[in-house]
């Protein structure tokens, strides 16, 4: 983009059955916007097959209970080994920091990647704001260098993981009509890897060095 020049984003090439979640919400988001039906063929190829699984899951105001945001939770505390978040925003619920802070305590390696470069200042000093107890309770974080990282990717212990539009903040758990995926199968793999590509592209945020920050910085 003109303001931004490179950006960092993740998606997906989705093929066979797994194409009618998506197909779904979309026809129920044109129906919402429009209040008609699209015509449509159905052209799902069914001899695709790649072992594994994949869902994809949708919520949002039209939604009474907050799907995304409960599958999430129990992915965190599901957690034995790893969690690799990549998020735009960092703003934590206090119930979702609590669910990362247990997960560093209990001796998962917790990984979250944000922007370098910020899109909105406000947003970037409010995922700030999250650092020193982040890191306190032993949670790594990574600042990708002088890029703005809009990739929405939670992996699990390597072998789940999910990809979609949801921000890791109250907006997109509670207010906003989200979707994401919900894969595992090896697909995964290049998610991992694409992750520690990142993360070696990025720079770490040590605690010792964040506390040293400018009083003015602090304040705001």
């Amino acid at each position: 983009s003109n303001r931004f020049g490179f950006w960092r984003d993740t998606h997906l090439l989705v093929e066979g059955k797994g194409v009618i979640g998506l197909k779904n919400i979309f026809l129920k988001d044109w129906y919402y916007a429009t209040g008609t039906w699209p015509e449509t063929e159905e052209e799902v190829q069914e001899d695709i097959y790649h072992p594994g699984e994949f869902m994809v899951v949708e919520s949002g105001p039209d939604y009474e209970n907050m799907i995304i945001k409960d599958i999430y939770f129990k992915m965190i505390n599901s957690a034995k080994r790893t969690i690799k978040i990549q998020t735009p925003y960092l703003i934590l619920e206090p119930e979702m920091l609590q669910a990362l802070k247990n997960a560093a305590k209990s001796g998962v390696i917790v990984e979250i990647i944000v922007p370098g470069k910020p899109d909105k200042v406000f947003m970037n000093l409010a995922t700030k704001s999250y650092y020193d107890v982040l890191l306190e309770t032993g949670v790594r974080i990574y600042e990708y260098k002088n890029v703005f990282i809009h990739s929405k990717v939670m992996i699990i212990d390597d072998y789940l993981a999910s990809v979609g539009t949801v921000n890791f903040d109250p907006r997109s758990f509670n207010l906003n009509f989200e979707a994401t995926a919900i894969i595992r199968d090896s697909s995964v793999d290049q998610l991992v890897y694409d992750f520690y590509e990142d993360r070696n592209r990025s720079n770490e945020i040590l605690l010792n060095e964040w506390r040293k920050r400018p009083i003015f910085v602090k304040i705001l």
